[in-house]
C-alpha cells in the first residue's frame, strides 16, 4: 500500500506490507530481498503428510509475483510438482502453499520460490529452495471385507495411483470383488460371475486411473474338469463391473491366469492349458485394448515338453514380460518372452543356466523398461533363489544366486520400483523351520547379501513385497506361533534398513495367504483369509491399511 498524504497538522504517514501495486521505481532500494524464516525446517524429518508449507520474507513483497509458478513444492524421488494452492500474506509477509492432498508417506520433498519473486522495488530474490521428509505410515485396525457364512479363499488385492483399490476372492465357488475408495472407505461386495460351474483363482489388476479387470478359471456345471475356461470382467470408474467374458475356447483344462494393465487400461493374460489328458501343458496369452476388446486367445510358446506357472507384468506404456516354467527333455527351465505395442511377442528367451529343475518363475518390470525375474532352482540337494536382470537396450543378463543358505528357499517374490531398485523375498528351511529372507537389488551396486527378517519362526511361508518410488518397502508373510497361523508384516526404509516384524491382526482363528499393494503415495493395503475359530466351517476375508 503507498503512502497516504495527510493535512500538515497531522503530520505521520501509513506505509508498510507487500501488495499488489506496480513495484517502485525509487532505485534506493537496491538490495535483494531474503527469506527469514520457513516451515517445516530445512532437512526436517517425520513431517506431518498434511502439512502447509510456509515462507516469511524480512520485507514487503510485490504480492502478484508469489504464485503456483513461483512457490512449488516437487516429490524429490521422481520431480512431479504438488498439486496445491499459493497464498500471500500481505500483512505478514508470510507465503503459504497447501497441497491439495496429503503427501507420501516418508518421502523427500523440495520447496522452492523462484527468482521471479520480487519486493516492492522489483528487486529479485535469489532462488531459495530447502527439502524436508514426510513421517512414516502406520498399520490401521483390520476390518472384515465380508461376513457370508462359507469358505472365503485366497483374496487378491490392487491399488491405483491414487490409492482406491479392488479386492477380489473366491468365495463358495464363485467370484467375489469389493471397492475401496479414498473417500468412502470399502464399499458393497459384488459378484463377478453367474456361471453354474466351480470358480477358481481369481486375479485382478488396475491402471492408472481406478479401471480393473478380473480374471480366473471356471470349470463347466457341477464339476471341476476335465474342461475349464479362463473368464474376464472388467470394472470402469464410471458403470463398475460388465459382464464375465470367455477368453478362450480351448477344450483342455485351462488354470493359473494372470493378469496386468498398462497406465490406459489395455492389458495382457495369460494362462496354462492342458490338452492331452493332462500329458501336456502350454502358455497360452490374449490381449486387451480400450475400443476393441478382447483378441483371440494365442500360443505363446511352441515347445513340445509341459509349460506352466505363467507371471506377466506391464509397464505404464504398455511394454510386458511374460515368464513361465518350461521342461526342455532334461529338466524344468525359466523363459521369458518380450511384448511391444508395435512388434507384438518377440522369441522365447532361456533365463536360467543351471542343470536342476527351475520353476515358480516371478518378473517385476519397471517405467524404464528394465526388469528383473527370480525363480527357485534345484541344484540336486537343496532349491536357490535365482535372480536375472533384463536392461533396455542390452537384454537378459547372467542368472545370480541370491542366498547361499543350506536350507531349501521356495517360492520367491519380487518388487522393482521405477528407479531399478528391488527387494526380493523368499521362506526358506533353516534346520527344522522355515523362515524369512530377503535380498535387496540397488542400481549402482548390484544385489547385497541376504537377510533373515524373522527369527524363532516355527514356519513363515508365502512372504509378499512391495515397493514404492522412494524404495521403501513392506512385506507381509503367514507365520505359525505353535498354535495358530497369523500375519506378520516388516517394513524396509532407504535410510533405515529392515524394521522389526510386526503382528498385523490378533484374531482367534488362522490366518492364510496375505497379499500387499501399495500406491503412489506410500500407502498400502494388505488382505487375508481367516479362519472363524467359533465358527471354523466360515473363512472371511480381512483388510488393513498402512497410511
Amino acid at each position: 500500500m503507498g503512502c497516504i498524504a495527510l493535512p500538515s497538522f497531522l503530520i505521520l504517514t501509513a506505509c508498510g506490507g507487500g501488495g499488489n501495486d506496480v513495484p517502485s521505481t525509487d532505485d534506493t532500494d537496491t538490495t535483494a530481498p531474503t527469506v527469514g524464516s520457513i516451515t517445516p525446517e530445512a532437512s526436517a524429518t517425520g513431517v506431518a503428510r498434511n502439512t502447509a508449507v510456509t515462507a516469511t520474507f524480512v520485507e514487503d513483497m510485490f504480492s502478484t509475483t508469489i504464485d503456483g509458478a513461483s512457490f512449488t513444492l516437487a516429490n524429490a524421488t521422481n520431480t512431479t510438482n504438488v498439486s496445491g494452492s499459493t497464498h500471500f500474506n500481505e500483512v505478514n509477509n508470510v507465503a503459504t502453499f497447501t497441497p491439495n492432498s496429503d503427501l507420501a508417506i516418508l518421502a523427500p520433498y523440495t520447496a522452492t520460490l523462484s527468482a521471479s519473486i520480487t519486493d516492492l522495488s522489483g528487486n529479485t530474490l535469489p532462488t531459495y529452495s530447502w527439502s524436508f521428509t514426510t513421517a512414516d505410515g502406520t498399520w490401521s485396525d483390520t476390518n472384515l471385507l465380508e461376513a457370508r457364512d462359507g469358505f472365503a479363499y485366497k483374496p487378491q488385492i490392487t491399488v491405483d495411483t491414487t490409492g482406491n483399490a479392488i479386492a477380489v476372492w473366491e468365495q463358495n465357488s464363485s467370484i467375489y470383488s469389493k471397492h475401496y475408495t479414498i473417500s468412502s472407505g470399502w464399499g458393497d461386495t459384488a459378484l463377478l460371475e453367474t456361471g453354474e460351474g466351480l470358480a477358481r483363482s481369481p486375479q485382478i489388476a488396475q491402471d492408472a486411473t481406478g479401471n480393473a479387470i478380473a480374471v480366473w478359471y471356471q470349470a463347466e456345471k457341477g464339476s471341476n474338469g476335465p474342461n475349464t475356461g479362463i473368464y474376464s470382467n472388467r470394472y470402469t470408474v464410471d458403470s463398475g463391473w460388465g459382464e464375465a467374458v470367455l477368453l478362450e475356447t480351448d477344450d483342455g483344462l485351462a488354470y493359473n491366469p494372470q493378469i496386468s494393465l498398462d497406465a490406459t487400461g489395455n492389458a495382457i493374460a495369460v494362462w496354462t492349458v492342458q490338452n492331452d489328458g493332462g500329458m501336456t501343458a502350454n502358455i497360452y496369452s490374449n490381449r486387451y485394448t480400450i475400443g476393441s476388446g478382447w483378441d483371440d486367445a494365442a500360443l505363446l510358446e511352441t515347445g513340445e515338453e509341459w509349460a506352466d506357472f505363467p507371471q506377466i507384468t506391464l509397464n505404464a506404456s504398455g511394454i510386458a514380460i511374460a515368464v513361465w516354467y518350461q521342461n526342455d527333455g532334461a529338466a524344468y527351465r525359466i523363459y521369458s518372452k518380450h511384448y511391444t505395442v508395435n512388434s507384438g511377442w518377440g522369441a522365447a528367451i532361456l533365463l536360467d543356466t543351471g542343470d536342476g529343475n527351475a520353476v515358480f518363475p516371478q518378473v517385476a518390470l519397471n517405467s524404464t523398461g528394465n526388469a528383473i525375474a527370480v525363480w527357485e532352482q534345484s541344484d540336486g540337494i537343496t532349491s536357490n533363489i535365482y535372480s536375472n536382470r533384463y536392461t533396455v537396450g542390452s537384454g537378459w543378463g547372467a542368472a545370480i544366486l541370491l542366498e547361499t543358505g543350506d536350507g531349501n528357499a521356495n517360492f520367491p517374490q519380487i518388487a522393482l520400483n521405477a528407479k531399478g531398485n528391488a527387494i526380493a523375498v523368499w521362506h526358506q528351511e533353516n534346520d527344522t523351520a522355515f523362515n524369512i529372507y530377503s535380498n535387496r537389488y540397488a542400481v549402482d551396486s548390484g544385489w547385497s547379501e541376504a537377510v533373515l527378517l524373522a527369527t524363532n519362526v516355527a514356519f513363515g511361508y508365502n512372504p509378499q513385497i512391495a515397493i514404492d518410488a522412494t524404495g521403501n518397502a513392506i512385506t507381509v508373510w503367514g507365520q505359525n506361533d505353535g498354535t495358530a497361523f497369523n500375519i506378520y508384516s516388516n517394513r524396509y526404509t532407504v535410510n533405515g534398513g529392515w524394521d522389526e516384524t510386526a503382528l498385523l491382526e490378533t484374531g482367534d482363528g488362522s490366518a492364510y495367504f496375505p497379499q500387499i499393494a501399495l500406491d503412489s503415495m506410500g500407502t498400502a493395503i494388505a488382505v487375508w483369509e481367516q479362519r472363524n475359530k467359533i465358527s471354523p466351517f466360515n473363512i472371511h476375508i480381512y483388510s488393513i491399511r498402512f497410511e
